[in-house]
């Protein structure tokens, strides 16, 4: 069966940082991003072949379920109207179940084809959100995001890293950036 999707509502650099910084944060931060538009999430519809019917759902703190129906149309269009409603970030994935409603997701003006390919070529992941989000200005900065995690327990070089982030304008920029904070630290170190 063929899949489709709702592309990842792109999100810059900064919104980047933030949905990094909820997802790894207190319940404090998390509460101040409560009305943030970057809190997108990846929505699913899949057939539960257990339950005998389709459900449309997302993780956060848990699963949290948008519908649930025999009736494929119900579900599709539940789960489009949380993705519009969604924030920066968000995405919908369709997997069907029948040949009636693979037709009825290539009817449809929104949806596009979805490759899951998750081979990795050349270092790089390949498959449709991959393509995508590769599309983004400034993508290249977003992976970098993610090995920020480490340094929370190094809230100056967290901040560090965030700015380096923001500003640069390549990856050689990013590292030497970096390169600098690291060597003012290490020289703060000898000094002691």
């Amino acid at each position: 069966m063929s899949q489709f999707w709702l592309p990842t509502k792109p999100y810059n650099v900064i919104d980047a940082i933030n949905r990094q910084g909820v997802a790894t944060g207190s319940p404090q931060r998390a509460m101040a991003a409560s009305s943030a538009d970057y809190n997108g999430h990846r929505i699913t519809v899949t057939w539960s072949s257990y339950r005998r019917y389709y459900v449309a759902d997302y993780y956060w703190a848990g699963r949290i379920t948008i519908a649930r129906s025999t009736d494929f149309s119900v579900v599709l269009d539940a789960a489009i109207r949380e993705y519009n409603h969604q924030g920066l970030g968000a995405s919908l994935i369709v997997i069907p179940n029948t040949d009636e409603d693979t037709a009825l997701c290539a009817a449809h003006p929104r949806l596009q084809p979805y490759d899951p390919d998750y081979t990795v070529a050349e270092g790089k992941r390949e498959g449709s959100d991959a393509k995508w989000r590769a599309t983004w200005p400034d993508y290249w900065k977003h992976p970098l995001i993610s090995c920020e995690i480490g340094y929370r327990w190094n809230p100056m070089r967290a901040q560090a890293n965030d700015a380096a982030l923001i500003e640069a304008t390549s990856l050689e920029d990013y590292k030497a950036r970096m390169a600098t904070f690291d060597a003012g630290q290490q020289a703060k170190w000898a000094a002691r």
